[in-house]
């Protein structure tokens, strides 16, 4: 899920693009066939482990409720789950404040200044949460980079306890989260027409005025689907409350895993997941009605403006009280010196946000260069130690080698799948194609935790728990959406008269799709390809529920060294890791995604 927001640049060029109600390319095959290998996959894969998930939850037969009423009925399970909706409640609101600005400063600049800045956000957006989430150790521990200054500059006589406490989640969780709420905001803040602001500004409505009635009705769509993104992930977050939290700051999804792993309780496990699972869809169809998944990564929606001014008038036509206060409490602060302030701070905020989503993994590249025993700031020296330590030790190579391969498996039997899925949709109409649209693209809002617990028990019948195999159908289920939107951007893009040009002139309808068609739509392949790839590379949750130990993939080995001993390897591997991502984004900016290449 975390490459999603970047795919809004394919959908704004393909919403520029030329439509058609039918594919050319298949001649009189019923392309909507070619949905079938993704449905089926999903359906034994996916749909029929979370029911199968769902019945062991009400022990079966059984039908009974026992699990959920015990959930219920012990205040320590409630509290659980009251305290993952407080967390996902203000990392969304924190994540909403920080990311504003960010976004409104991203879109209003332009040249290379905006390359620039767009790459503070998509490099830590594209880097795993493992390591975010282990750059911030190496940030905020006893012996961390900010620690060492607070006791260096005297504000502090000793280390203050700033990780493995609930400090520590809400600073990771809500640098890890910015990204997702300021990559919609961005999109949505770029399709405003500014010529509103400035009539508003003619007609003498200051800054804050402008601010409240004007930017963000016009950006509501966007900050409605940010922060529905930013809450659904929160919710089924697991990496980063689990490193950086104490033995208090459980999380469900800790819950689910604990009683999975540890306690082998699935009757309750199922429960949990089920209520998790029944937490995220219900938000999803109570705030987002009206959203699509997709529109809803991208922040192009229409709803949340449409929603805004419902709020702000009665169906009279007057406006109702709550507005007329509203709009007086905005006319007196107009009036003040600090709405004259609001754009200087905006930008001040919008800086550090920047540095603050970028430093800490430029910071762990650095201490990866720490010639020390253990990771220290100032480092006593700079060498390649832990380096060659990685380059030299088999189990980090293994495990390396291992990951590339699962990658490179996802990404071409997801492309594959992906594809024919693509070409399927694009000619799919009414049911058919909602059917397979909310089939397809609903494993982007499932909580992973829940899925790797609902894929072992079918997995395990047929003998896959522990394989290659089932972590490659487990990174595949989350590959699918990516794959299945950005080719479907690419087929929208291309411009229907020039196959049915080919058809006329006695092209095959095979040829039409290899010469015509296909390399239209490469850059859209390669790149769903790249998702892919990243997606499984990354993965830790599927990984550790259907691989186990036996299936040591890069994450899991830095899982383990992470919460059994802080080994300096890390670090250098974490840079090595950040050494890739920005490479991602340098050939995503190749094809000219996310305005990187448009931005020159």
């Amino acid at each position: 899920m975390q490459q999603m927001t970047h795919l809004t640049a394919w959908k704004r060029d393909a919403a520029c693009a030329p439509r058609t109600s039918r594919f050319v390319g298949f001649g009189s095959f019923r392309s909507e066939w070619l949905l079938l290998p993704a449905l089926l996959f999903l359906v034994a894969f996916y749909a029929y482990p979370v029911a199968k998930l769902l019945w062991t939850s009400i022990d079966g037969a059984a039908l009974s409720p026992r699990h959920y009423l015990r959930f219920f009925q012990d205040s320590a399970y409630t509290y659980v789950l009251v305290r993952t909706l407080i967390v996902s409640v203000v990392v969304t609101f924190f994540c909403l404040v920080l990311g504003l600005p960010v976004a409104f400063l991203l879109a209003r600049i332009e040249g290379r200044l905006r390359t620039v800045l767009l790459l503070l956000v998509l490099v830590p957006y594209l880097t795993s949460f493992l390591v975010r989430s282990y750059a911030w150790i190496v940030v905020l521990d006893d012996n961390g980079i900010v620690n060492s200054l607070l006791v260096g500059l005297g504000v502090t006589s000793k280390p203050i306890k700033l990780v493995y406490n609930w400090i520590g989640v809400y600073i990771g969780m809500i640098q890890i989260m910015l990204p997702f709420m300021i990559l919609p905001l961005y999109n949505n803040i770029l399709a405003i027409d500014w010529r509103i602001d400035r009539a508003a500004k003619s007609m003498g409505a200051g800054p804050f005025r402008r601010f409240v009635l004007v930017f963000l009705p016009l950006c509501a769509s966007g900050i409605r689907s940010g922060c529905l993104l930013v809450f659904l992930l929160s919710l089924g977050f697991y990496i980063t409350p689990a490193v950086l939290g104490g033995l208090s700051d459980v999380t469900l999804a800790m819950l689910i895993e604990t009683q999975v792993t540890q306690l082998v309780n699935w009757g309750f496990a199922g429960a949990a997941a089920m209520i998790l699972l029944i937490a995220t869809f219900g938000t999803y169809l109570l705030l987002g009605r009206g959203v699509r998944l997709d529109a809803m990564f991208s922040g192009t929606s229409d709803r949340g403006a449409n929603h805004f001014n419902q709020l702000t008038s009665s169906g009279s036509g007057e406006k109702p009280v709550h507005t007329r206060v509203l709009y007086s409490a905005v006319g007196m602060f107009d009036r003040t010196p600090l709405a004259g302030a609001m754009k200087p701070t905006a930008y001040a905020v919008a800086t550090f946000v920047l540095l603050a989503l970028f430093l800490p993994s430029a910071l762990v590249t650095i201490m990866a260069f720490n010639s020390g025993d253990v990771l220290r700031f100032p480092p006593p020296g700079y060498s390649f130690r832990w380096f060659q330590n990685y380059l030299q030790t088999e189990s980090w190579i293994d495990a390396t080698l291992l990951s590339l391969r699962l990658a490179a498996l996802t990404a071409l039997f997801g492309t594959l799948l992906g594809m024919l899925a693509a070409f399927g949709v694009s000619r799919a109409r009414g049911m058919v194609r909602a059917f397979t649209l909310s089939i397809m693209l609903s494993p982007l809002i499932v909580p992973p935790i829940v899925l790797g617990v609902a894929l072992y028990q079918p997995l395990a019948q047929i003998g896959l728990i522990g394989t290659e195999t089932a972590v490659v159908i487990g990174h595949l289920i989350g590959a699918l959406p990516y794959v299945l939107i950005i080719v479907s951007a690419g087929l929208q893009s291309v411009d229907p008269s020039l196959q049915r040009a080919a058809s006329s002139m006695g092209a095959s309808a095979f040829r039409t799709f290899w010469k015509v068609t296909l390399p239209l739509i490469r850059p859209s392949i390669f790149v769903s390809a790249l998702f892919a790839f990243i997606h499984s590379f990354d993965d830790l949750v599927i990984t550790i529920m259907v691989g186990g130990i036996r299936v040591e993939t890069l994450p899991l080995k830095m899982w383990s060294d992470i919460r059994n001993s802080i080994d300096p390897t890390i670090a250098a591997v974490s840079a090595i890791l950040i050494g890739l991502v920005i490479l991602w984004v340098a050939l995503l900016a190749l094809f000219g995604v996310g305005g990187l290449k448009r931005a020159d």
